[in-house]
């Protein structure tokens, strides 16, 4: 049950999505359990990044200091939300600090499984989505370099049966092509 959670919250997150099941299964393993109770701080603005964190159950306040004021609860996250993924992705200093509002129950993963996941998945989704996108004919004449920012912002998107993808007199906001299944396009 704690695994099929954990996954689920990791295909709602950006940062997974795009990955196979196979990928997310061998992230899942990776992950550790953590509890905190009311008030312990999880994370510390300013400090150094050491892990993601998923709540799996509880509460969690987030607080921002601008400067040398006081910090200010921004928002609260609840069971499935994550943060600390900014530090670690790009070395920095964590951008808030994160306090359990009540008992907490986290899933954690550390700093250099972290990095890998996402270099090992960005290597994938390029691989993957640059084969794919070079058969598009709209796309042909595209560079190897084009297609591979592309490749960096494109987006999994799922329809069900019968759902609208667009609707005819909508301000264009995205362009999709269908990779997988079909689509019926009408006119009026």
């Amino acid at each position: 049950d704690q695994r099929a959670r954990l996954g689920s919250c990791l295909k709602a997150n950006i940062l997974f999505s795009h990955l196979s099941d196979l990928d997310l299964a061998e992230i899942v393993d990776a992950f550790f359990a953590v509890t905190k109770r009311d008030g312990d701080v999880i994370i510390e603005q300013g400090g150094e990044g050491d892990n993601f964190y998923i709540i799996d159950s509880g509460l969690c306040d987030i607080y921002v200091a601008k400067g040398s004021g006081p910090s200010n609860k921004v928002f609260t996250a609840k069971a499935g939300g994550s943060f600390g993924e900014l530090a670690l992705m790009y070395n920095c200093p964590r951008a808030a600090t994160v306090k359990a509002s009540g008992s907490v129950t986290l899933w954690a993963l550390d700093r250099q499984t972290f990095q890998a996941t996402l270099k090992a998945s960005q290597s994938s989704k390029q691989e993957k989505y640059s084969e794919f996108l070079a058969s598009v004919p709209l796309l042909e004449s595209l560079t190897r370099e084009e297609v591979s920012k592309i490749c960096d912002v494109l987006e999994v998107k799922m329809f069900s049966d019968g759902e609208h993808i667009i609707r005819q007199g909508d301000a264009g906001q995205e362009f999709y092509v269908i990779a997988e299944g079909q689509g019926t396009v009408r006119k009026s």
